[in-house]
């Protein structure tokens, strides 16, 4: 079996959804998966822009990442690029299922897919596109607001890597708005509301300090990352609300990026004792929400497709999907309906309304978008030095690193040019603790700032370090403040889960969204369950295939 922690094979795992779950000739995604008898995968409005947005992106991003395209990226691409219209603005078109409008939160997600090629396939037409797209949004009237925000960060970083001015002055206002005259968050870093947008803000408007030099601005976001992360658990499960005020808390995958998101920021910013939370964030709770089987989803042979719904092969299709609202435990973590208000006209309601919601396809994207985010600042070369941040697989044209957690605590660096490997010390360990040799002799390591540095070595040299790899056991408790508590007993073996075994936690509780108690997924049952690692230290691993690339740093 392969090292259970290389992430371009798990990001390669998502190529079945990315290629399946969408009509692959005209990248028309599928957002909703119900929970119905049979399963359905249902158009939605956000599979105009949103989804095929993320999607375009994933797939720029895991094709840099793993040396492999996915087949669907052309059609994803011919979809958000189709509705690009003369004012340089994306619009959902007039149809059944959407009305005619611009959204700033869609200008986002197609924004980052334009900065994704641009820069990575140094793609003159999307770069093209995408002044465009940025000029547009210049001249028209800024809106307040977390959604809006959402757009901060792919500003930031094409003003960074492409030098596009007006991004920078737009990113600047956006700040303004942000911080002062409609803050997203309170001075102490609380917020209330919806996660994901409001962490991919606080990335961008931590970059945006980095760049500017703006140690308050930097210090504010700090303050935010560290309240999410103390209403987080320690292996990443991230709720998708805060202060929500009823019984269901869930762990949407968006969330999880964008925390990993503004983590790393952060780390860029001289915190990288961050890298240990997104270590165990990677490890655990990302790894864990992919969705590995569709058994969990009725099938029913011979059941119809109809115009807006597939119901043929959704089993098979969601295989590689990332969980919408997972429990600690679940993919699912209870049953819940969309509200009325989603639907644009009555006559819809047949398709989604009533249905429990199995998965929101805005996260599957997202999913693999994260596992690059951690590869591409698992490992980096600065100046003579090869800087190991997190202790997993990574292939660079100057070494090969390779992490044996949870098998043993080891890390094992092959060496291709003149350099010193810097390891960061995991929060379990002392440094002292961490033993280095070189070509099997034992070497004086430096401990600095979190890491333990080996002197010089050599083109052809193996490096390893060893670490004792500790077993614990931590209680865990989430839920809502106010409203029902679910209790879990978690094992872990270093920064691995190896088990999360529930408490006699409820079996129902209360939704604001729904009239009824609902079913929730806190306890031994439930569809999907996750964790399932007791054989993981059964055999011994064989190390997996790695690309061999330092970037392009897209992100």
């Amino acid at each position: 079996m392969q090292t259970a922690f290389n992430l371009e094979q798990e990001a390669l795992a998502s190529t079945n959804y990315l290629e399946q779950l969408v009509d692959p000739s005209t990248g028309f995604t599928y957002f909703d998966v119900f929970l119905t008898d049979p399963a359905e995968a249902v158009h939605d409005w956000p599979d105009f822009l949103d989804v095929p947005g993320r999607s375009a992106e994933t797939c720029v991003l895991l094709r840099h990442m793993t040396g492999k395209p996915v087949a669907t990226e052309p059609a994803f691409f011919r979809r958000i690029l189709g509705l690009q219209e003369e004012d340089g603005l994306f619009h959902r078109p007039e149809t059944a299922i959407t009305r005619h409008e611009m959204l700033r939160e869609e200008q986002a997600l197609v924004m980052a897919a334009l900065f994704a090629q641009a820069v990575g396939d140094a793609d003159r037409d999307a770069e093209q596109r995408l002044n465009r797209l940025i000029n547009a949004l210049a001249d028209t009237e800024p809106a307040p607001g977390p959604l809006p925000a959402m757009l901060i960060r792919p500003l930031v970083r094409a003003w960074e890597a492409l030098g596009i001015r007006v991004a920078f002055d737009l990113a600047s206002r956006l700040r303004e708005q942000s911080i002062h005259e409609h803050p997203l968050f309170l001075p102490d870093g609380r917020f209330p509301g919806h996660v994901h947008s409001r962490l991919y803000a606080a990335a961008g408007l931590t970059e945006l300090g980095r760049l500017t030099d703006d140690a308050d601005l930097i210090a504010h976001m700090d303050r935010v990352y560290r309240v999410i992360r103390d209403r987080s658990t320690a292996f990443g499960f991230v709720p998708e609300l805060t202060e929500r005020t009823d019984d269901v808390i869930g762990c949407e995958t968006c969330c999880l990026m964008d925390y990993i998101h503004l983590a790393i920021a952060l780390t860029r910013t001289g915190r990288t004792e961050y890298f240990d939370d997104i270590e165990r964030a990677v490890r655990n709770h990302l790894l864990e929400s992919r969705v590995r089987s569709g058994d969990w989803l009725p099938e029913r042979p011979g059941a119809p497709d109809e115009d807006l719904i597939r119901r043929v092969g959704v089993q098979q299709a969601v295989i590689g999907a990332y969980a919408g609202w997972s429990s600690p435990n679940h993919i699912l973590a209870y049953d819940e309906y969309l509200p009325a208000e989603w639907i644009k006209s009555p006559e819809l309601s047949p398709i989604y309304l009533n249905k429990v919601r199995a998965l929101q396809n805005c996260c599957s994207p997202s999913g693999p978008k994260a596992l690059y985010l951690a590869w591409q600042h698992a490992a980096r070369v600065e100046g003579a030095t090869l800087r190991v941040n997190l202790l997993m697989d990574r292939s660079l044209p100057e070494a090969e690193v390779r992490g044996y957690e949870p098998y043993e605590g080891r890390v094992a660096v092959q060496v291709r040019v003149p350099l010193r490997i810097a390891l960061r010390t995991p929060g379990f360990a002392r440094p002292a603790e961490v033993e280095a040799t070189v070509n099997g002799t034992p070497v004086d390591a430096r401990a600095d700032g979190g890491y333990v540095t080996t002197p010089a070595v050599h083109p052809g040299d193996t490096v390893v370090f060893r670490y004792p790899l500790p077993e614990r056991e931590e209680t865990v408790t989430i839920g809502n403040a106010g409203f029902q508590q679910y209790a879990y007993t978690v094992t872990w073996r270093g920064s691995t889960v190896m088990r999360v075994e529930p408490g006699e936690n409820a079996a129902t509780g209360r939704s604001h969204l729904m009239a009824a108690p609902v079913r929730l997924y806190y306890g031994a049952d439930g569809p999907h369950p996750l964790y399932r690692r007791e054989g993981l230290l059964a055999g011994s691993p064989v190390p997996g295939p790695l690309h061999q690339v330092t970037g392009p740093a897209i992100w």
